[in-house]
């Protein structure tokens, strides 16, 4: 890497550039071609973007960088940043769920040579005080943006971030706000509009989003994306000639609209890749080709593709600061790169698959949970009239299948993501066909497995075969460098929301446990009673330390359980 002039003639000098609203399945050779080549250096992932709301706004990405905790623009819709004071966003975050310290990357980060571009990146490296430290510079204004509206919601300019970004290129650090891309409707509020007052979403709330889902973007994106690869085209020209050895991490920080959370873009270039991006010599891309189109991924989430929002501030810090103490209370992980190179082609494809999936299973959680529980509702009911019958009395064989049928229900809601059910021209009949097909195919061979009790063999089995499932998936978790069955699932866990990414969550510790219980409980009646105890122990012991370690299920309340 090259020394730069920069401040203190740091080697490796760090650009973080972000924006909102931009996903991986935006990204194509003809409408974003300078993010496409960055990628050929660059290590790639999904950014869960999600703070403290269900989606998030400009203004609480650019606050969760520099607090690195989930924070919170009190506002109902979202706002131009500086539409809120900055004592009242303080005080609106010490009384969040979150509580986050606003500003503490500009403490951590006191002493260094800053530089901010644009309103987010100022607010960001903004310290607890309300004061930034460091130089400043701004983004003109695009052509033909409305008076009174925000002028760096893209449209069709690039804007002079190259201009810009030379008056600030000889810091340590130099943050970029790009602008933000919107859906029509989802606007922000320009400053000194008037805004609803905050409200905290409730459990209804929670209840419908998960019912909600985002559909194909509107036309009107288009263009706005092309807009944001033009500027961020022109800023790596000019970061590549002024600083071509610099750390860059590029990422969407909020969504581009209200209804449903969705997962964002991110990429992270070391400064040993040398400038393969925009504006650099055929020598220096040729140079770094090898180390580009990897996954990126952080502790924090443990999967290939997948990093947080709350991951920027510990990757900052220990780029610029690595022996901050702060390090060892943040939340996030810093966001390493992976090994083994491929082609950018590859890399958009395989993310912008992951994006998909998940925003494809969302809207379909809240109606599989109404159906199993009607279905169950159903063979509860039909149980509950045929004990009221006489003894002796003829059941219906077909009420113990159905049964059985439900009972798989929870498993074949996991293992229908081996099928690429979110591809299919209507993926939501792809996801509940499959499901029945697969919870029928698993009631078929647990009734022709050759048993003397035809009622409970069945049940036990499935019981089995769930809880195996689990443990397996757990287990192959750390080795495979795909979605768990249970991330982005309807039983397990969504990414997007930011909740969980790996081991159990509460609800796969359920049918786990049910289904020892049922498996456990019919091997343990049929053999002799010193076996049984050590079949129950030993299952026992497995199923605890499988549930409970943190390299594996990581869940903390299902051991005592």
């Amino acid at each position: 890497s090259q020394e730069t002039e920069a401040g203190n003639g740091r080697e490796n000098p760090v650009v973080v550039i972000g924006f909102s609203g931009l996903l991986w399945r935006d990204i194509t050779q003809e409408n974003t071609p300078n993010l496409y080549q960055f990628l050929e250096s660059s290590a790639g992932a999904n950014m869960v973007v999600r703070t403290v709301d269900e989606t998030t706004c400009p203004s609480e990405g650019w606050l969760t960088i520099g607090a690195g905790q989930r924070a919170i623009d009190p506002t109902n819709g979202c706002a131009q940043i500086g539409a809120r004071g900055w004592d009242s966003l303080v005080q609106a975050n010490l009384a969040s769920s979150y509580r986050a310290e606003l500003g503490l990357l500009g403490d951590t980060l006191a002493g260094e040579s800053l530089a901010a571009i644009g309103p987010g990146a100022q607010l960001a490296l903004t310290d607890s005080s309300g004061n930034f430290e460091g130089e400043y510079a701004d983004l003109a204004p695009l052509p033909g943006s409305v008076e009174g509206t925000d002028p760096y919601a893209l449209d069709t300019a690039t804007g002079d971030a190259a201009a810009a970004f030379a008056n600030v290129a000889n810091s340590d650090l130099v943050a970029v706000d790009l602008g933000s891309v919107r859906y029509p409707g989802d606007e922000l509020n320009p400053v000194g509009a008037p805004a609803e007052e905050y409200r905290p979403r409730g459990a209804i709330d929670k209840f419908l989003a998960a019912f909600k889902g985002t559909g194909a973007p509107p036309a009107e994106v288009k263009p706005q994306v092309a807009a944001l690869d033009a500027r961020f085209g022109a800023l790596m020209a000019a970061v590549d000639e002024l600083v071509p050895g610099a750390r860059i991490l590029v990422a969407s920080v909020g969504d581009a609209q209200e209804s449903a959370p969705q997962l964002g873009f991110m990429a992270v270039r070391e400064g040993s890749a040398g400038a393969a991006g925009a504006g650099t010599s055929a020598e220096g891309t040729a140079a770094s080709a090898g180390t580009g189109g990897t996954l990126a991924t952080s502790d924090a989430t443990r999967q290939p593709g997948l990093v947080q929002l709350t991951d920027v501030f510990p990757t900052i810090v220990s780029w610029i600061k690595p022996d901050a103490p702060v390090l060892e209370r943040v939340v996030g992980s810093e966001i390493r790169t992976g090994e083994g190179a491929q082609s950018a082609d590859h890399l958009v494809s395989r993310l912008a698959d992951d994006q998909e999936r998940s925003e494809n299973v969302r809207p379909f959680v809240g109606p599989f949970y109404v159906a199993v529980m009607v279905l169950v509702a159903a063979a509860a009911l039909a149980s509950w009239r045929i004990l009221r019958q006489p003894i002796g009395a003829k059941v219906p064989r077909g009420l113990a299948r159905f049964s059985a049928w439900v009972a798989a229900l929870p498993v074949a809601s996991l293992l229908i993501n081996v099928v690429p059910w979110w591809r299919f021209a209507v993926p939501g009949a792809a996801l509940f066909v499959g499901i029945g097909v697969i919870a029928a195919l698993i009631v078929t061979v647990a009734y022709a497995v050759p048993r003397r009790d035809k009622v409970e063999a069945p049940i036990a089995l499935i019981g089995g075969f769930t809880a195996l499932t689990l443990v397996l998936d757990v287990l192959l978790d750390t080795v495979t460098n795909r979605y768990s069955l249970q991330l982005a699932s309807l039983l397990g866990t969504q990414p997007q929301v930011g909740g969980r990414f790996y081991g159990l969550s509460n609800a796969s510790f359920a049918i786990l446990a049910a289904g020892l219980l049922l498996a456990v409980a019919y091997v343990v009646a049929r053999v002799p009673r010193r076996w049984g105890g050590v079949v129950l122990v030993a299952v026992g012991i497995g199923a605890v330390l499988i549930d409970g370690m943190a390299t594996l299920g990581a869940d903390f309340g299902g051991p005592p359980a």
